[in-house]
């Protein structure tokens, strides 16, 4: 459920994220740090929610809007899923700044989410980052950036000093172990599966309930030896097949 009720063992974080609401002070632009696989998307989606949504019978609606990708002023933009993963500095300005620029669309309120910041702009590849910059210097009233980062330092400086930081932390082990339960994992492949999520990049907890047959093959072998109501204005948040940066 995309609540932050629903965030586990980031007390810190969602305080902060709950004060900002309730003082109507919610920040331009966050980075969300931590390990992978603790929660930081569920934590920005939610607080979006939280933020943007109506009470009562209309929440749920809302949520299941922001959940299915078709809340125009929620908008999800994930590193491309070819080369070096990294968003190339035209998407930024013909599908990303757009949304900034004409958001919120029937809310007071949006925000633009990137998992695996630190994928997309990386440091080495600053251009999309540096197109990225202004609108973060100078945002428009309403519009929020919420960057995801297991490796924040792999951003530039100018990105991450824009930001409000949140930390959030790895997940307690009895925690990890009560979701793993919840999602059907076997008593036996807990702890082959928690010792292959300390190995491997960290996914998070709740792919696993998808994924746990996979995972738990992945930990045998281990022992042996992962469209918008404004397509006119940003046709899809999904990168294109390109080969530049």
């Amino acid at each position: 459920m995309l609540t932050l009720d629903a965030i586990e063992a980031q007390g810190s974080a969602v305080a902060a994220l709950r004060r900002a609401i309730a003082r109507d002070r919610v920040a331009s632009a966050y980075l969300f740090e931590g390990p992978s696989g603790v929660g930081k998307e569920q934590a920005a989606l939610g607080f979006a929610a939280e933020a943007i949504g109506p009470g009562g019978a209309d929440a749920a609606q809302l949520r299941e809007r922001i959940a299915g990708d078709k809340h125009p002023d929620v908008r999800v933009f994930r590193p491309r899923d070819e080369g070096k993963r990294n968003i190339p500095v035209d998407f930024v300005r013909d599908e990303i700044l757009p949304v900034a620029r004409y958001a919120p669309f029937e809310s007071a309120r949006a925000f633009l989410v990137f998992p695996d910041a630190d994928v997309s702009f990386p440091m080495e590849q600053p251009a999309a980052a540096n197109a990225l910059l202004k609108t973060l210097e100078e945002p428009r009233r309403g519009v929020t950036f919420i960057l995801l980062a297991p490796r924040p330092d792999a951003l530039l400086q100018t990105i991450r000093s824009r930001c409000q930081r949140l930390r959030f932390g790895p997940l307690p082990p009895a925690t990890l172990e009560r979701i793993l339960a919840e999602r059907g994992v076997s008593p036996e492949a807990r702890g082959p599966v928690q010792r292959v999520l300390r190995r491997m990049k960290p996914v998070t907890a709740r792919k696993i309930a998808a994924g746990s047959g996979a995972l738990k093959s992945r930990s045998r072998r281990s022992s042996k030896a992962r469209p918008s109501t404004t397509a006119e204005i940003v046709p899809s948040t999904r990168m294109p097949s390109r080969r530049s940066a």
